[in-house]
């Protein structure tokens, strides 16, 4: 959101420095639901990666970042969440946040060209974060988008969506389809927070993170076992985390706008107006700890607010607010990819 954009533009002239078995539970099965046209499951997708060995090893330390591009479409000029898809090669997917007109999911190349547009059957609320990752704990990919937007502190219709990630689209360019999804709607246990950022763990549970102004976040977790669409759910308190360094005490600039998981849960990159930082979550998310963290340096943004691993690149992407934004990828340093 805007609010910040004056003190981040003044932040932005700093530059930013780095330190150096069972049968599995089937995904649950979509209901009815008020604000969808057609609840389908979300299955199994074959050229989905629902292995985590397959993916790489996270990276520990990163090159400066890399502009690709930019967003070609001059409509999305309220970028909120982004991430890359794992059916497609070189897609990434990216949303509007509230001021969007329609709800829809647009893919980009990854230097910012349009490939299609996928229109949900949901209100866009106030979205601000997604995330690619399980459907549930069968694996499939889907994308996973936060309507937990709520400045106000007042929200009373948060809820998380998800839409099995398409395989078959047309093969013009800029097409548009009409996909349905699931929609669950929940209330934290203590009441409505601001969130901005949304994560999906290996087995498909999802995971918000507070946008808070005292220099930490709150991190609920949801059991994906216990999630049925349209019918409301209660995440748990998991941990609260510094987002910033202690010295630099509460400040609206440590707020988190972004996250995402590396696919086997293991890190946990985190972007705040002023920063980004990836957490070690070897002991797991409700053992996170600032001191297991390090920053990341990425570039300069007036409104940041989507950030994503690539695993499959080995980086990190992200894009802003603003009129064609600039595409970036944070690559691995070169040594660690020997």
């Amino acid at each position: 959101m805007r609010r910040l954009l004056a003190l981040v533009l003044f932040l932005g002239a700093c530059p930013s420095s780095v330190d150096d078995d069972d049968t599995p539970t089937p995904a649950p099965t979509p209901s009815d639901d008020d604000d969808a046209t057609d609840d389908d499951d979300a299955t199994d997708d074959d050229d989905a990666t629902d292995d985590d060995d397959a993916f790489p090893d996270p990276c520990e330390t990163y090159d400066p970042p890399v502009r690709e591009g930019e967003v070609d479409d001059n409509a999305l000029d309220e970028i909120s969440g982004v991430g890359v898809s794992r059916v497609h090669e070189d897609w990434v997917w990216v949303h509007m946040d509230s001021g969007a007109d329609t709800p829809e999911l647009t893919a980009l190349e990854m230097d910012g060209d349009t490939i299609g547009t996928v229109v949900l059957p949901f209100t866009n609320f106030d979205w601000e974060d997604l995330a690619v990752g399980a459907c549930g704990p069968s694996g499939g990919s889907c994308v996973w988008i936060g309507d937990i937007g709520d400045n106000e502190g007042q929200r009373t219709n948060t809820a998380l969506i998800r839409v099995e990630e398409p395989k078959d689209v047309p093969g013009s360019d800029d097409w548009r389809i009409e996909l349905p999804g699931d929609r669950f709607p929940f209330e934290y246990p203590d009441g409505p927070q601001d969130a901005e950022a949304l994560v999906v763990g290996p087995d498909g549970s999802p995971a918000v993170l507070t946008k808070r102004e005292d220099g930490t976040t709150r991190i609920y977790q949801f059991d994906i076992d216990a999630m049925s669409p349209g019918v409301a759910t209660e995440p748990t308190l998991v941990a609260t985390v510094r987002t910033l360094p202690e010295e630099l005490g509460e400040t609206p600039s440590g707020a988190a706008t972004a996250a995402d998981l590396w696919p086997d849960g293991s890190r946990l990159l985190l972007r705040t107006y002023l920063q980004a930082r990836q957490f070690d979550l070897s002991s797991g998310l409700e053992s996170i700890d600032f001191a297991a963290s390090r920053e990341v340096a990425v570039a300069v943004e007036a409104q940041g607010e989507a950030m994503a691993y690539d695993s499959a690149a080995r980086g990190i992407r992200h894009v802003a607010e603003g009129e064609n934004p600039p595409m970036w990828f944070v690559p691995c340093v070169a040594e660690a990819l020997d």
